[in-house]
């Protein structure tokens, strides 16, 4: 009789813990089904699971050699645009500090002229621009 109550007991805790901790039994369940009907075709799983590592893998070290290609692409388009900048900026420096030589020598020469040449030659000037 004891041995009645006790189990009665137990199956009460057990049907309490099953009803609460559902997905436990049914997790093993189906893993053990699962097992039974495709424990042959695991070893291909495996395999196939294999070579997918494998593959990407490989995909990600191409991934990183096209990437450090644009980078470097990249680097050397930013290399020759500074250089023709710097180019760029150095003539015209040149220009404007030719422009400014110029300038100078006219303004020196004028001083040198007396008023009368200063007029003569705006006189010219003037006509030039008219033609």
């Amino acid at each position: 009789m004891i041995q009645l109550i006790v189990a009665k007991s137990y199956l009460k805790r057990a049907y309490v813990w099953v009803k609460n901790h559902w997905y436990v039994p049914f997790g093993l369940l189906f893993a053990a089904v699962t097992w039974f009907f495709y424990r042959q075709k695991s070893a291909m799983l495996v395999d196939n699971l294999k070579e997918t590592r494998s593959s990407h893998k490989k995909e990600v070290e191409e991934m990183k050699k096209v990437h450090e290609k644009h980078i470097s692409d990249r680097q050397q388009s930013l290399d020759s645009f500074k250089e023709a900048e710097k180019k760029t900026e150095e003539q015209s420096k040149a220009k404007t500090q030719e422009s400014l030589n110029k300038e100078e020598e006219r303004k020196e020469e004028l001083r040198k002229k007396e008023i009368r040449e200063i007029a003569e030659e705006l006189k010219k000037f003037h006509n030039e621009r008219k033609k």
